[in-house]
């Protein structure tokens, strides 16, 4: 959306299923005069990479129709701009759109959430670690902002880990169902990781920095609840480089 004369709608009736877009933005409000309304339903391509583009001052307002993600899909959401949406939802346990929304770039990425007024926001409730030591959660339950390296707990199993900190190495064998780095540097992880019960691990470094690529050098393996999958998120690098299972 560029200059149009006025409001610009997409009415109710039919699915708009999105692609990567131009240059990767799906939705590219950031030069917009004017706000955008879809209100028909709307669906995430499956195994595609969502950029949506919202400029300060212009609303993307997503209301009545049915909101579906594509298997794989996942959604970064940037600029000034808000986001309004009466069909995309919290999961009800952790709080977060998903572990494959997220919300900023660089050092500023946190998982999404919808907030006061529906308005999809940085998910601000994770649990503070000083270090990956204070990552003790055994229930799969906890989202956990790690601002340092460290040697997981024993029996770790958490929902999410947002790192903050600089480069290095976080050891020890955990489960968990998403990771994000929005750190200064790039991190690995050389333990053994089982995915959680949602049955997929996002993986995502918001930008193309190789300051905040991914390593992982031990196996990421299968849920316990069954066959499990791996999704990359963002422009960043991810290293895959033990016996994955």
């Amino acid at each position: 959306i560029a200059d149009p004369g006025g409001l610009v709608t997409i009415g109710p009736g039919g699915t708009l299923t999105l692609g990567p877009g131009a240059a990767g933005t799906s939705i590219d409000l950031s030069a917009a005069t004017q706000d955008l309304t879809i209100q028909s339903g709307l669906t995430l391509k499956p195994a595609v990479g969502q950029l949506w583009n919202i400029a300060a001052g212009r609303t993307l307002t997503l209301e009545n129709g049915l909101f579906t993600r594509g298997t794989g899909s996942t959604l970064n959401i940037q600029g000034a701009g808000s986001v309004v949406t009466t069909n995309i939802l919290n999961d009800p346990i952790s709080g977060l759109i998903g572990t494959w929304a997220t919300i900023g770039t660089g050092t500023t990425a946190r998982f999404a959430m919808v907030g006061g007024s529906n308005t999809i926001v940085a998910y601000t409730g994770g649990t503070a670690a000083g270090t990956a030591a204070a990552v003790t959660d055994t229930t799969g339950l906890i989202n956990y902002d790690v601002a340092a390296i460290g040697a997981i707990g024993a029996g770790a199993s958490f929902h999410t880990l947002r790192y903050t900190g600089a480069t290095g190495t976080i050891s020890g064998n955990f489960t968990g169902n998403g990771i994000l780095n929005s750190g200064t540097g790039a991190l690995t992880f050389s333990g053994n990781i089982a995915i959680g019960n949602s049955r997929e691990l996002v993986l995502t470094n918001g930008d193309s920095s190789s300051a905040r690529d991914l390593l992982f050098s031990g196996i990421i393996s299968d849920s316990s609840s069954g066959v499990a999958g791996l999704t990359k998120a963002g422009l960043g690098a991810i290293t895959l480089s033990g016996a994955n299972t």
